[in-house]
Parts: structure tokens; sequence; C-alpha cells
């Protein structure tokens, strides 16, 4: 059974910058839950750089504290792929943006999870 991850690709990274990240934040978990791994939790204007998961479920969870600034958000693309013996079978991906980018102050949560369905078992 080919193993399902996720590549993700942040295309712009813009979020308010303090030393210890306690402002305006990403966090990147490798796994389906809060209390999974953290790959890094990042803020400022650096694109981090693109992130492989190690299993079928990823969590990047956007936290804010609502103050009205000019940095405007974050982009990511996600691209699942389905990895065998061979390499990448196939692939889906999806865009996602950051509410800081439509102008709220909200908290954002997204919760990547695929789960691989054999041929003719769907």
């Amino acid at each position: 059974m080919p193993r399902v991850r996720f590549q993700i690709t942040f295309s712009r990274f813009n979020l308010e910058q303090s030393s210890d990240c306690s402002k305006d934040y990403v966090t990147l978990h490798n796994g389906g839950s809060f209390s999974s791994p953290v790959v890094w939790k990042r803020c400022g204007s650096d694109v981090p750089p693109v992130f492989r998961s190690m299993s079928n479920k990823v969590v990047v969870q956007f936290h804010t504290d609502g103050s009205a600034d000019a940095n405007t958000g974050f982009s990511f693309t996600a691209i699942e792929h389905s990895a065998g013996c061979g390499g990448i079978l196939h692939g889906t991906k999806g865009n996602v943006t950051s509410p800081r980018a439509d102008g709220s102050t909200r908290h954002g949560i997204y919760h990547l999870c695929s789960t691989y369905i054999p041929t003719g078992q769907e």
C-alpha cells in the first residue's frame, strides 16, 4: 500500500515579527494533532522552506494577537503524494490562504489529512 504524504510550499509569508514569535505565527505539526511533533514555529517575512511530511496528516496552526498591522499573512500549496517503490505515483493539490490575507484578525487551523483507498474499494 502506498504511503500518502504531503508537500507544503509557502508562496507568501508576511506575519508580524517578534523576537519570540509570540504575536502572529504559524506552527507546523508533522501529524494530525497539536501533540504531534512541531517541525517549526515561524513569524516575520522569511518564506519557510518546502516541507515534506512523514505521514498522511499535517496540522498548520495560525495564531494572531489580533492587532491590525500591515502584514499580509501567508499562502501555501499542499500537494498530496502517494509514494511507493520507485517514487511518486500521483498527486492532488490545493491552495490555502491565511485569514490575515483578507484583512481579518482571526486565528486559523488547517488540518491536512489523506486516507489511501485502494482502487475498486471507493
